[in-house]
């Protein structure tokens, strides 16, 4: 059973998981095997496991949404995708 990762669940509980989807600054997560790309997939299947506990699959199905426009609206389309 996948584990869940405190330092993500409290951004998501403090309304941060937009910003720690899209991982620029402080949010950024080094990927395991390209340490220079933000790992957007343990964010995302943070974010699944966080939304199923507490019941929030809407605040997770907006940030979702919302990172991508916020990636697409700066033109990072690698990263929009990435989401994806």
């Amino acid at each position: 059973m996948a584990r869940a990762n405190p330092r993500l669940w409290r951004l998501f509980d403090e309304g941060m998981a937009q910003k720690a989807l899209i991982g620029k600054g402080t949010f950024f997560i080094p990927a395991v095997t390209f340490r220079d790309r933000h790992d957007r997939l343990l964010v995302l299947h943070q974010l699944g496991l966080w939304a199923k506990a507490r019941g929030a699959h809407t605040i997770a199905e907006a940030a979702f949404v919302g990172a991508c426009e916020d990636l697409l609206e700066v033109g990072d389309i690698e990263g929009a995708l990435d989401v994806i």
